[in-house]
């Protein structure tokens, strides 16, 4: 048994936050515009709403969760 204690959502979020702003790598992978104004991603030529782009980064997040080892037992809500 693992001594390493469970990361927690908390935890992950401020992670892959403090990515989005911090590694331009990171943010063309994961990071998605937050409106037609305000552009994470530079690559990413939609027009989306601020409300669809928040859900398309929180949609990103939980993705990134399932592939990262610490936080692949994060889950969205009514997901599997």
């Amino acid at each position: 048994m693992s001594s390493e204690k469970i990361k927690t959502e908390d935890q992950a979020r401020s992670e892959f936050e403090c990515n989005l702003y911090e590694d331009d790598e990171f943010t063309s992978v994961w990071g998605y515009c937050e409106g037609s104004q305000t552009k994470l991603n530079e690559d990413d030529t939609r027009v989306l709403t601020r409300e669809q782009a928040l859900e398309e980064q929180e949609n990103a997040f939980y993705e990134w969760c399932s592939s990262h080892p610490d936080y692949e037992h994060i889950k969205q809500k009514g997901n599997k």
